[in-house]
C-alpha cells in the first residue's frame, strides 16, 4: 500500500510531463510538414467501367451540394474521366475558392451539381496511402510505436507507466485516424495491434528506437502487412515548459523504402511561468 501511495504522489508531482499533449491539430504553436489538399468529401469506386459515388462524408461539400451515394459520374467540369484517381487528381489541382461541376446520372435522369472544395492540411502518409488505394493497390497497415522518450526526471516505474500510456494513446490515435478516413475502402485494412505487440516484445531487448530490417520483415511475414507506420514520440523539457515531437514513417515492408514522413511539433508553456 505504501508503495502505491508513493507512486501516486510522484505521478501528481510530475503531472505536467505526464500529460499526453495530443492537441497537435489545435495548438497555435504547432508546426508540421502537412500538405494542402482540396477535398469535397466523396468516395468513388469503379463498377462496369463507370465511376460510382460509393459514399459521402457528412457535412462536406459534396453532400451539401446534393450528390448522393449511387450516383453515376458522367463528367466533371465537362470532362470525361476513366478512373477514380483521375477525378481526385482533377479536384485536388483546382484553385482555392473555385467550384467543381459534377454531372451525374440518378435513376436514369441527369443532374448537375456545383461543389466548392474545402482546403485541408493532410499528412504526407495519408496522401501516399490514398494514392496507392486510388491505383487499386491493397494496403494492409501495421502501426507500431517503436520509441518513446522523455527528458523529465522521474522514477523508473513512473517513466514506464507514462511511456506505456503514450504508446497506447498514439496507437489509438493513429489507428482511429486512418480507419475514419480510409476504412471504407475495401483495399485498406489495419493489422490488429495484439499481433504486432508479440513481435515488438520479442525484439524488446534489442530495441534501439529504430525498426530493424529483421523486425520489419517479420511483421510482414506474421501479419500479412504490406506497409508499416513507424511512430516515435519525444518530450523535451524547456525553460518555459516542454516541447513534443512526433514522427511517423510510412515504410514499404517488402523493400524497406520510406514512402512518406509525418512530422508534428508542439510547444507547451507551463501555467506557472506564464
Amino acid at each position: 500500500m505504501r508503495k502505491i501511495l508513493i507512486l501516486l504522489v510522484t505521478m501528481l508531482l510530475t503531472w505536467e510531463c505526464l500529460l499526453p499533449g495530443r492537441a497537435y491539430g489545435e495548438d497555435k504553436n504547432k508546426t508540421n510538414n502537412f500538405v494542402e489538399q482540396q477535398k469535397i468529401g466523396i468516395v468513388l469506386k469503379m463498377s462496369d467501367n463507370r465511376i460510382i459515388v460509393r459514399s459521402l462524408t457528412p457535412n462536406f461539400p459534396a453532400e451539401k451540394a446534393g450528390i448522393m451515394a449511387g450516383d453515376v459520374v458522367l463528367t466533371v467540369d465537362g470532362r470525361t474521366f476513366t478512373s477514380v484517381k483521375e477525378v481526385i487528381d482533377h479536384i485536388d489541382s483546382g484553385k482555392k475558392g473555385g467550384k467543381v461541376v459534377f454531372a451525374v446520372q440518378r435513376n436514369g435522369e441527369a443532374h448537375t451539381f456545383k461543389v466548392e472544395p474545402v482546403t485541408l492540411k493532410v499528412r504526407p502518409s495519408y496522401m501516399k496511402i490514398q494514392s496507392l488505394l486510388l491505383e487499386n493497390k491493397k494496403v494492409i497497415l501495421a502501426v507500431v510505436v517503436s520509441d518513446v522518450k522523455n527528458t523529465f526526471d522521474m522514477k523508473r516505474e513512473v517513466y514506464d507507466s507514462w511511456a506505456e500510456g503514450v504508446r497506447n494513446d498514439e496507437l489509438t490515435t493513429m489507428e482511429s485516424f486512418y480507419l475514419k478516413y480510409l476504412g471504407k475502402n475495401e483495399n485498406f485494412s489495419i493489422v490488429d495491434r495484439s499481433r504486432t505487440k508479440v513481435i515488438m516484445d520479442e525484439f524488446r531487448l534489442n530495441q534501439t528506437g529504430l525498426i530493424s530490417d529483421t523486425m520489419r520483415l517479420k511483421i510482414g511475414e506474421m501479419t500479412g502487412a504490406t506497409h508499416l507506420l513507424d511512430v516515435t514520440f519525444a518530450r523535451y523539457k524547456t525553460d518555459q515548459g516542454h516541447n513534443d515531437a512526433l514522427n511517423a514513417r510510412l515504410i514499404d515492408i517488402g523493400s524497406g523504402t520510406v514512402m512518406a514522413v509525418d512530422q508534428m511539433r508542439s510547444k507547451h508553456v507551463s501555467e506557472k511561468r506564464q
